[in-house]
């Protein structure tokens, strides 16, 4: 338990670090990059993220998984590692194949002025693909070998770096903006080295051919898992872009609009880190708690841990949307749709994680499968709703269509666990924690203005933070932040 809990806490300190880099990347790049070369680079940086989920076929998840069903000496591990970076890499040469046969085809589905940047740099999305497919491979690896803050560092850190330091060599004007489009490409040879080399220290790193020490049966797990995770991995990834790759094609701005809803979605995924930590933390308990058919323990957690979502999604939610007009003071004009755009996905997120863990709690159960059926649906009503809504309302309508799918989508997870497995996340605490929001919320719009963005942001967070910390504590609506403050009173430290 001890290296889970330190990796779970160096984790979540390296991904907020690249959170602070990504923001900067993210400033440099609407600073100095045009709205629509700067729509293109997030449009080709999406599509080799979706193509990769598609040509790794699965086996980034199933060597997460296998691998630690062998011992460490046992050939069977190379074995998998090396079917897992041929298999990916054979089908990604395929999947090329087929979308250069394609290329007027799929140029001819953007908009005219969006066309030229297609059509230069159309041979490099394969590359960008395979680059992107053997990272991730190499990065499972390292995950199931429980090297996640040294894998997490090279690709949160030390790529991000790369990043904004090619921002930084354009703005200078020493490379112009093809070459940052390819270096931009490139740039993954070296978290893909730096993966090489970590994993070169492991004992049972090695490609090996000897296929015959699989059983028939055996390959046949592997084949299913695969299959299986291939669906669910580009059903998911394709839930959380779709609304961008739409607006790419849809919207009669093109790029630009890519470009300004980008952002905004950036500030989302910085809504959901703490969120994720939870998850990570909390999927062990229910595992242990489901194995062990403790069905009041199982509750118990899944009421807890949705108090402490709960808890950290009211405090994100007041913090972003206090702040959302210094966060558009730090972007030109061009970017000011994103203060509606955020509140309006914001809502749509909320609602997902104010029911609590849903999707944690289904994974370890038999009806884990429910997961993958419900995240189907929900890609197909979030389609729908961008064909109808993006050619009327452009990066609103992309806004709302996320919203409302994932309405329905949590809605939808939520009455089946109440239903099936007599499980719901709310209890009287819930409705305290709404109850501490509001003063803090009121608090944090009421605050007068300071024309300085920065100081304007930590003077209202401050207020914000230090109002919704006191009220919860004083409701004792979670005994971990109680202990937590008792903690510092007392020892001087958080646990």
């Amino acid at each position: 338990m001890g290296i889970v809990l330190r990796q779970s806490v160096k984790t979540t300190t390296i991904t907020f670090a690249g959170a602070v880099l990504g923001a900067l990347t993210i400033y440099l790049s609407t600073k100095y990059i045009p709205g629509q070369g700067y729509g293109f680079s997030k449009t080709i940086l999406t599509h080799a993220l979706l193509a990769s989920q598609l040509t790794m076929v699965g086996m980034h998840s199933t060597l997460h998984i296998f691998l630690n069903r062998y011992e460490a000496n046992d050939n069977r591990r190379k074995v998998l590692f090396t079917m897992s970076m041929i298999v990916p890499v054979i089908v990604t040469v395929l999947a090329s194949l087929l979308y250069i046969a394609c290329k007027s085809g799929y140029i001819s589905l953007y908009t005219v002025q969006d066309q030229p940047y297609l059509e230069k740099f159309f041979y490099w999305l394969p590359v960008y693909t395979l680059l992107w497919t053997v990272m991730t491979l190499l990065e499972y690896y390292l995950l199931a070998h429980m090297k996640v803050a040294l894998s997490n560092f090279v690709k949160e850190i030390i790529l991000r770096l790369g990043n904004i330091l090619l921002v930084v060599l354009y703005a200078l004007n020493i490379i112009d903006f093809d070459w940052f489009i390819i270096l931009s490409v490139l740039i993954h040879l070296v978290p893909i080295a730096a993966y090489l080399y970590i994993g070169s220290k492991l004992e049972d790193f090695g490609l090996s051919t000897a296929w015959q020490i699989f059983s028939k049966a055996e390959l046949k797990e592997i084949a299913n898992f695969a299959i299986f995770h291939l669906l669910m991995n580009v059903t998911i990834m394709s839930m959380f872009y779709i609304d961008q790759l739409m607006l790419g094609i849809m919207d009669k701005t093109g790029f630009v609009s890519v470009a300004v809803y980008s952002v905004a979605m950036y500030i989302i995924s910085i809504f959901q880190i703490p969120i994720r930590a939870v998850a990570v933390s909390i999927v062990p308990a229910f595992t242990h708690a489901n194995e062990a058919g403790d069905v009041e323990r199982l509750d118990a957690l899944f009421k807890k841990s949705a108090s402490t979502v709960l808890i950290t999604i009211c405090g994100m939610a007041i913090l972003i949307l206090c702040n959302m007009h210094n966060a558009v003071k730090l972007f030109d004009a061009s970017y000011a749709p994103m203060y509606l755009i955020v509140p309006i996905v914001l809502l749509g997120r909320f609602i997902d994680s104010a029911t609590g863990l849903n999707t944690e709690l289904l994974s370890v159960s038999k009806y884990y499968k429910f997961n993958f059926f419900v995240t189907l649906l929900l890609l197909g009503l979030t389609i729908a709703f961008n064909y109808v809504l993006i050619p009327k309302y452009g990066v609103y309508g992309a806004a709302w269509a996320n919203t409302i799918g994932f309405a329905c989508f949590n809605i939808a997870k939520f009455l089946f666990i109440w239903i099936k497995m007599k499980h719901q996340p709310f209890s009287a605490k819930s409705l305290l924690i709404i109850a501490a929001s509001i003063p803090a919320a009121i608090v944090g719009y009421l605050i007068p203005h300071i024309n300085n963005p920065f100081a304007d942001t930590f003077v209202r967070s401050s207020a914000v933070l230090i109002l919704f910390g006191v009220a919860i504590y004083s409701l004792k609506v979670s005994e971990e932040f109680n202990q937590m403050i008792k903690n510092l009173k007392e020892k001087k430290r958080l646990y």
